[in-house]
Formats: structure tokens, sequence, C-alpha cells
């Protein structure tokens, strides 16, 4: 484990990428990282999903671009510069 977490801390610094952030999009877990430096046992196939995250995450260079616009929409309540209130 101590290598995946090295892949990952190299991977949020490089992509300017909090930890926090990195487990939500990878994985649907804010806590990932924490819990993983904690002893967290992780299963072969989470291991797989995290790397595959990080290459699909570099390969696509509008990822952030998406992963930013839907960020302020959850946290602003609104869609396509509409609030979230009814007209």
């Amino acid at each position: 484990m101590t290598e995946l977490i090295q892949q990952v801390e190299d991977f949020c610094a490089q992509q300017c990428v909090t930890e926090s952030a990195f487990g939500e999009l990878a994985l649907n877990d804010r806590h990932f990282v924490r819990q993983l430096r904690a002893g967290r046992d992780v299963r072969m196939s989470t291991v797989l999903k995290v790397r595959r995250f990080m290459e699909t995450f570099r390969a696509d260079a509008d990822h952030a671009l998406t992963v930013t616009a839907e960020s302020a929409e959850a946290s602003t309540g609104q869609i396509n510069g509409l609030s979230g209130g009814s007209a």
C-alpha cells in the first residue's frame, strides 16, 4: 500500500487536486487517502480502479474542466446558469 499512497500523493501534486477531492472523484469516498494512510485494507479491484482513474484523468485533458463545471453546479445549486428555485 505504500506504493499506492505514493502514487496518489504524486498524482495529487502533479494535477493540483486535493487528496479529499481525489478520493471523491476516484471512488466517491473523500476519506479514502486518509484511511489508506491509517492502514485501511483495500481490495485489488479498488487499487485497479484508483490506478485506472489516474491514467484516465491524465489522458483526458478536458476532464478537469468537466469536473470543475460539475463541482460549481453542485456547490451553487445552479445548472446551466439557472437558479435551483422555480421561476
